[in-house]
């Protein structure tokens, strides 16, 4: 049996929680987890609509990217949409599900991936924008020189230990732990009340936040000693595949009208809001969907280099101020998120090919263009 815990699962296999942002609020919004599986909704926003239409299709799973409960509710009454999509989901057993900056930062497969995929950036040299910072541990430990090498597979196996484009990644060195068993232990190496001095490895291996609980099991269940000794020490460093936004490059170049001409082609564009364009050729673009206007994502689109910076919305001082160093183009939030949809169908389809998984007709935009 297949339940709305297993399609959570793969969906935060995809986008991990760790990845969100602070403020967010991404993950189970509503439901049961333990629910059989009858069908799956994908959309961009939970509305009543949409969940008339879960019902009506006969899917017990809406999967949003915007999350319906942002802010906490107080109450759930019918006063508000949030609180009357909330008691309408309970009323019929439908679970909610958000996949929002988990998503947004997720950068091989996520949202500003499929962008970067629809308008054409060359793979090689992407990056984040800008990468999420301090979600990384180095954990070590101390393993008789006899296990070392057993407990250096296991994470490789684990895939714990991969920086880049290289796996088995590790350091060591040797030195000797000390210690003396109790009356109550079972050592592997010593006698009870003796001191004993083994000759070990340090072993360290970089994990990534999402992996730690992961890296942790394998280090216990690999370890020959009944009490394993092990640190977990948090490490500054930028995430290489978690973060906002795209830097990338196209593989040759396109006349402002040209790219114009290509992002009105994108799904559920309807208009496209620009600066004042340059006049030569672009070829190096950043891109962040959804909310990407303000200081800090214009500005780290400048440092990097990019001739045209593409997101979802921006505020009017935006376009003043980027003149003459970097053309704003703005294809409006929902619209430049309408690929979830998609995104997600692409994670779920195979896995869950017995299930029907719709892209919903009643999910629109909430904004109207007269």
């Amino acid at each position: 049996m297949v339940t709305i815990g297993d399609v959570v699962r793969t969906v935060e296999t995809c986008y991990p929680l760790s990845y969100q942002e602070s403020y967010d609020n991404s993950g189970l919004q509503v439901g049961d987890v333990t629910q059989p599986l009858r069908g799956i909704m994908l959309a961009v926003e939970t509305t009543e609509a949409v969940l008339e239409e879960c019902l009506q299709r006969g899917c017990n799973l809406l999967i949003s990217h915007h999350p319906i409960l942002f802010r906490g509710l107080k109450r759930v009454t019918s006063a508000t949409y949030q609180e009357r999509c909330v008691a309408f989901a309970l009323r019929n057993n439908i679970a909610i599900y958000a996949c929002h900056t988990s998503a947004d930062n997720e950068t091989t497969q996520g949202v500003n991936h499929y962008l970067a995929n629809l308008i054409g950036l060359k793979r090689e040299g992407r990056r984040p924008m800008m990468p999420q910072r301090g979600r990384f541990y180095k954990l070590q430990t101390f393993i008789p020189h006899s296990h070392a090498d057993a407990l250096r597979s296991a994470y490789e196996e684990a895939g714990i230990g991969s920086l880049g484009g290289y796996t088995g990644c590790s350091y060591s060195c040797s030195g000797v732990g000390r210690f003396r068993p109790g009356s109550e232990t079972h050592p592997t190496i010593g006698t009870h009340g003796a001191m004993e001095a083994v000759e070990e490895e340090m072993i360290s291996v970089l994990v990534p936040q999402e992996r730690l609980s992961q890296a942790v099991t394998t280090l216990v269940a690999t370890h020959p000693y009944e009490v394993p000794a092990y640190e977990v020490i948090p490490i500054v460093m930028d995430h290489p595949t978690s973060g906002l936004g795209v830097i990338g490059e196209l593989p040759s170049a396109l006349t402002p009208q040209e790219l114009l001409e290509l992002l009105a082609t994108l799904p559920a564009v309807e208009r496209i809001a620009y600066s004042n364009p340059p006049t030569q050729p672009i070829r190096r673009i950043a891109l962040c969907g959804g909310s990407g206007g303000g200081h800090e994502f214009i500005g780290e689109a400048m440092r990097s280099g990019a001739e045209v910076y593409i997101t979802g919305e921006a505020k009017y001082n935006d376009y003043l101020d980027v003149q003459g160093r970097l053309w704003l183009i703005t294809l409006g939030h929902f619209e430049s998120e309408h690929c979830t949809r998609t995104m997600l169908y692409d994670a779920l389809s195979d896995k869950y090919r017995n299930f029907v998984i719709h892209m919903s007709d009643a999910d629109t935009n909430p904004i109207h263009y007269f």
